[in-house]
């Protein structure tokens, strides 16, 4: 996947690292603030490539 730069230059977090918090989360039984203390991807940015990859039916798919 090629980088996305938003407007503000801001780089695209990459789906391995939302991935990675996700387990993270899901991990310490849905905590979604532990996903700030993995580094890998803001709390706000993990829950909504959550919500995005559950209404894409991403996990069914695994």
């Amino acid at each position: 996947m090629s980088a996305c730069w938003f407007g503000d230059d801001r780089l695209r977090v990459s789906d391995r690292h939302c991935a990675d918090s996700i387990v993270s989360v899901l991990q310490t039984d849905g905590y979604w603030e532990a996903s700030n203390d993995t580094g890998l991807c803001a709390t706000p940015t993990t829950g909504d490539r959550f919500r995005a990859w559950i209404a894409a039916d991403v996990f069914l798919n695994l």
